[in-house]
């Protein structure tokens, strides 16, 4: 658009192009004002994390979608429960098994109490007497 002075290759601005320079250079005097420093930090502080927290969290990953019986799902689904579903085929077969592998009497050993009891003696008498006569661990280890 010529002016009034016939300057052809003068490019102006619209409304919009100058509200938006005046606005940031309104921002700019405001936050390089030295007296308002430590307010202005907080702000932009404040800024920069909301705009951060925007950026980050996808909106669309936490929206439930609902399908319906035929659905093809577009991503992995997760239970938001915990399912129990029993194979009875496989856990019958599995018992099958362990009864097979289990004996069908066990023997009853009356003195087993009385053998561990003893076992524990000796190894602390073992323990005292090496302390008496300055003996190394390992070789106490080798007669226990």
């Amino acid at each position: 658009m010529p002016t009034e002075s016939g300057d052809k290759d003068r490019k102006t601005k619209g409304s919009l192009t100058l509200l938006g320079e005046r606005c940031l250079g309104s921002v700019v005097d405001k936050i390089s004002d030295p007296r308002q420093e430590k307010r202005c930090r907080f702000i932009l502080l404040f800024c920069t994390a909301l705009l951060l927290t925007f950026l980050i969290i996808p909106s669309y990953q936490f929206l439930a979608v609902k399908y319906k019986v035929g659905d093809v799902a577009t991503s992995d689904i997760r239970a938001t429960q915990d399912y129990f579903i029993e194979d009875r085929l496989l856990t019958e077969k599995k018992r099958s098994e362990a009864e097979a592998v289990s004996p069908l009497v066990y023997n009853y050993n009356s003195t087993a109490a009385l053998d561990v009891v003893r076992r524990f003696e000796n190894a602390f008498a073992l323990i005292r007497n090496a302390g008496e006569r300055d003996e190394d661990a390992g070789e106490l280890f080798a007669r226990i």
